[in-house]
């Protein structure tokens, strides 16, 4: 008889996390963190029927504002709930995870430690008392390529363009949920061969343009963020687009850069042809275009933010 089962580990990592609340309630109604911002929007649609995008908040925070909006509605405002909600999130990305894991074929016992280490990570741990939106995004990933796994071995395109949806949801609370859309495009061309490039084209695409309709929509409704909390920079324009750049570069060399220079020494010669190069440029031009529509669809305008006059 195994000491260890699937269903044994998700029990043990459920009523773990009932003790966690026992221990330590997130009963309390005050913010923590930075989530005072999009909190504000929320109690003051309840306190007066007005939505107001805060024009300081700079995530996309649209999906999770939404989940939000309807326990606020239902249950009236509290951080509590707020919390609880983003807590719940949380217990989710780690069975998610522990699902991932064993998917993998991963031994179980590994997996669970594996498990129970991103849950007691700080930063994990820190945040899921918080309902910012960064535990949120990374349910949303986690899911996503688990369903990308499953659709991509299986040859499943419901699973890929539930995996996209995903990715277009956590968009939505994080802008970087994008970049694992970039990381399927990578796969699609060391492996186009091995699918159907027209259901691929519509699991992909249809999320793409579900992602670009929704933001124009969100701008037309003025729904987007309008201002930086910077006061400092004497270009703002031009120095903030140097420094999103920088972070992603430092972002990408942090968790990419052994994986990519593996890649390029088995493939050299592969990644050279003339037909991959061009499918690299077209992927690169597509994402380019998303990411040029987006950007000239935000306004950016200096401010330093206030938070007395806001809550």
């Amino acid at each position: 008889m195994k000491i260890f089962t699937d269903k044994k580990c998700y029990l043990i990592i459920i009523l773990l996390f009932i003790f966690q609340l026992i221990i330590l309630s997130p009963i309390n109604e005050f913010p923590l963190n930075d989530d005072w911002v999009h909190n504000w929007a929320i109690n003051n649609y309840v306190s007066t029927g007005q939505f107001i995008y805060p024009s300081f908040l700079a995530p996309n925070m649209h999906f999770l504002m939404l989940v939000d909006f309807l326990l606020a509605k239902i249950f009236g405002f509290s951080f509590s709930l707020m919390r609880l909600a983003n807590l719940l999130f949380a217990l989710a990305t780690i069975l998610i995870f522990f699902k991932l894991l064993r998917y993998l074929k991963v031994p179980i016992v590994t997996s669970l430690l594996l498990s129970l280490t991103l849950w007691f990570n700080p930063i994990f741990f820190n945040l899921s008392y918080t309902s910012m939106g960064d535990i949120p995004t990374l349910f949303m990933l986690t899911f996503a390529i688990l369903c990308f796994c499953i659709g991509f071995d299986k040859k499943n395109y419901w699973y890929i363009f539930g995996g996209a949806m995903l990715v277009i949801l956590g968009f939505y609370i994080r802008q970087y949920a994008i970049f694992l859309l970039f990381a399927v495009g990578i796969f699609l061309i060391f492996k186009r061969k091995e699918y159907h490039l027209n259901k691929m084209a519509v699991a992909l695409g249809l999320p793409s343009l579900i992602l670009v309709s929704a933001y124009v929509i969100f701008y037309r409704l003025d729904w987007l963020p309008q201002e930086m909390n910077i006061h400092f920079f004497p270009s703002i324009y031009s120095k903030h687009i140097i420094i999103s750049l920088w972070q992603y570069v430092l972002l990408f060399s942090l968790f990419l850069s052994p994986i990519s220079f593996s890649i390029l020494a088995k493939n050299m010669k592969l990644m050279l042809s003339k037909k991959n190069l061009f499918l690299a440029s077209l992927l690169f031009f597509y994402f380019s275009l998303i990411g040029f529509i987006l950007f000239i669809f935000n306004k950016i305008t200096p401010k330093l933010a206030s938070w007395g006059d806001h809550w």
